[in-house]
């Protein structure tokens, strides 16, 4: 079972209303200028690195990508400039457990593992779990996470 983000109905309809979809023809295809780099990062490591076609996170309004890394769901999500990933990976709280986002919406998040969020350029990547191996490879790629535990 894919690891899942356990929220409300309610809150899942106001997130609905809240973002928007960067990806309206849901191709999600791997042109982004950022995510073949760190794709290609991922498989120098020996990561078993496959592009899926599940829908990523409501939560972001950059072009999401949702990755399975050795069997890890890893989300990416690509814009237009780094300013713009700064601005959105801002919304969450130091510990990853709630964001405030632009549109002033408060959310509490209860993840079904530990959240890691990192920012490199205008990437924002998103893997909730406890692999170590995989874990520093992050690290090792991205830099130090910018909200997580």
């Amino acid at each position: 079972m894919s690891r899942v983000l356990v929220v409300t109905a309610c809150l899942t309809a106001s997130l609905s209303l809240a973002c928007t979809d960067a990806d309206p023809t849901g191709a999600n295809e791997l042109v982004l200028a950022e995510l073949a780099p760190f794709v290609e990062a991922l498989r120098a490591r020996g990561f078993q690195v496959e592009i899926t076609g599940e829908p990523p996170l409501q939560f972001f309004t950059g072009v999401g990508t949702v990755l399975r890394v050795d069997g890890e769901r890893v989300e990416v999500f690509e814009y237009s400039d780094a300013a713009a990933a700064a601005s959105e990976a801002s919304w969450f709280s130091a510990d990853g457990s709630s964001i405030i986002t632009d549109y002033g919406l408060a959310v509490s998040i209860l993840w079904v593992a530990t959240p890691h969020l990192f920012l490199k350029g205008a990437l924002i990547t998103l893997y909730v779990g406890d692999t170590e191996p995989l874990l520093a490879a992050l690290v090792e790629i991205l830099g130090p996470q910018v909200a997580g535990r």
